[in-house]
């Protein structure tokens, strides 16, 4: 056998000839075009939102690096009629410099400072206390529905009282 053999073969020779079909090939590139138009630019914008959630969440104490590689601890955070500013602290004791930049500088997060840490605890107790009342609420619906009483605000029990005035440092 012989290559000439297979090119004058009928088959494999008039279907290429006839201009074929054209079909997968559109459907692959309209597929690729979907891609670079729709779901490219979604990953994004998700970046993007991401990076705009770490510029809001600057505070004081907040250990950061910027797009310069410059290590430091922020000072204070500025709103300036042009933008947002920060100035960090750098350096070695003794040897320390301040520096400020405007907040599209800013890289990542090394570590958060206590104003974040004291802020986000704050926001994740009114959460628990949220979801804590909502249960006790769905509880009490619960309960209401099988003919029993339940109370949103139970009494407290006297150990527990007085556990809260030793906390607080109240004489019981």
């Amino acid at each position: 056998m012989s290559i000439s053999l297979f090119l004058t073969d009928g088959g494999a020779a008039e279907s290429c000839s006839s201009g074929g079909n054209y079909l997968p090939i559109m459907l692959v590139l309209l597929g690729l075009i979907f891609v670079v138009m729709f779901i490219i630019p979604m990953f994004q914008k998700k970046k993007d939102k991401e990076k705009l959630d770490l510029r809001d969440t600057l505070s004081e104490g907040d250990v950061i690096i910027t797009i310069g590689g410059i290590v430091g601890t922020v000072i204070s955070v500025n709103t300036t009629p042009t933008g947002k500013q920060f100035t960090i602290e750098t350096g070695e004791e003794g040897r320390k410099s301040t520096m400020t930049f405007d907040i599209q500088a800013l890289y990542n997060f090394i570590s958060r400072g206590e104003v974040y840490l004291a802020k986000k605890a704050e926001e994740d107790a009114k959460k628990a206390e949220e979801e804590r009342i909502a249960a006790q609420e769905k509880a009490a619906k619960k309960g209401g529905k099988k003919g029993g009483s339940a109370s949103l605000n139970p009494e407290p029990s006297e150990d527990l009282l007085a556990q809260f005035d030793e906390d607080n440092g109240a004489d019981a």
